[in-house]
């Protein structure tokens, strides 16, 4: 199965690239490639207990990955 990788090096320490690594929403659009887009159900405003994001992926990782948009 075909596979996407990107990499980036930067200078964090683990605990900030952890934090980074589990953002959501506009943030993560920032940085994120694979994404199109990100919400929270239920009209949560952030992430916590019970809170599910609602994540679209690009149409070109779902190409990549083998499945259809």
């Amino acid at each position: 199965m075909p596979a996407v990788i990107a990499e980036r090096t930067v200078q964090l320490d683990p605990v900030t690239a952890f934090e980074l690594s589990q953002t959501t929403g506009e943030l993560r659009l920032q940085w994120d490639p694979f994404i199109r887009s990100q919400h929270f159900e239920g009209g949560a405003t952030h992430a916590g207990k019970g809170c599910a994001p609602d994540t679209v992926v690009s149409t070109f990782h779902m190409c990549l990955a083998g499945t259809s948009a």
